[in-house]
């Protein structure tokens, strides 16, 4: 034998070798991927379904990368929740994901060295590191109301994870005042506590009139999120 076919040969053996070892990707209908649930900036919880074992599992879960089609060799993650001997839901949590970034997901099963798919489905995960989104408590206004001016309070709770680079309050005759559309004060970068109190001057307000008022907060994104509307009148002079 050459030195060229000894090569080969031993080449082949390898290629059977790990052919043999690797589970064979079968591709049925029998796994389902399921809904994405629950995503957060760094977590999601993927919800699977089984149809058919065809024999007990091996293992099952989901795998998920941020490129098309992730497989147990080729992805970003993936759970592994172990023998299966029936059919029927299956949760698998996520961790460990960007904000703000796709990912596409697929369920898997091993059945006797059978590597199984379900069919592939995406999802995105939120700005927000916590995946909850702010809640802006407007605690009262109109403190000592005079014909023309008031004072408004807010407090923000619950966005610790987020950075937001203004806050304050808008107001306006109109119910739902935005800061496209209304009269606003404009405070800059919200610190870094948990809850943080702020309050604004409303000035150039006109004597014997209705206003509605609302706290806001706008993050480095350039989303706004608003509290709760009040509404107040000030006094006739």
């Amino acid at each position: 034998m050459t030195k060229s076919l000894f090569f080969s040969a031993i080449f082949v053996t390898i290629l059977f070798l790990l052919n043999a070892c690797a589970p064979k990707a079968v591709r049925e209908n029998i796994v389902v991927t399921g809904t994405i649930g629950n995503a957060t900036g760094t977590t999601a919880q993927a919800n699977g379904l089984v149809l058919d074992l065809m024999g007990n599992a091996d293992e099952h879960g989901h795998v998920w990368s941020e490129f098309p089609q992730p497989t147990l060799q080729v992805s970003q993650g993936q759970s592994t929740l172990g023998f299966l001997m029936e059919r029927g839901e299956y949760q698998s949590q996520l961790t460990g994901l960007s904000p703000q970034t796709t990912y596409y997901i697929r369920g898997y099963m091993i059945v006797e060295g059978a590597l199984i798919y379900g069919k592939q489905v995406s999802f995105s995960t939120t700005e927000s590191l916590n995946g909850e989104k702010p809640e802006v408590f407007l605690n009262t206004t109109g403190v000592a109301v005079k014909p023309t001016t008031a004072q408004a309070f807010a407090s923000l709770g619950n966005a610790t994870a987020t950075t937001f680079t203004e806050h304050g309050h808008v107001w306006s005759t109109a119910s739902n005042p935005t800061v496209e559309t209304a009269s606003n004060t404009q405070l800059g970068l919200v610190p870094a506590t948990n809850p943080h109190p702020w309050e604004s001057s409303l000035n150039a307000l006109q004597p014997g009139t209705t206003y509605f008022v609302r706290a806001y907060v706008s993050d480095n994104s350039g989303n706004t999120t608003y509290g709760n509307e009040v509404q107040f009148t000030t006094p006739r002079e």
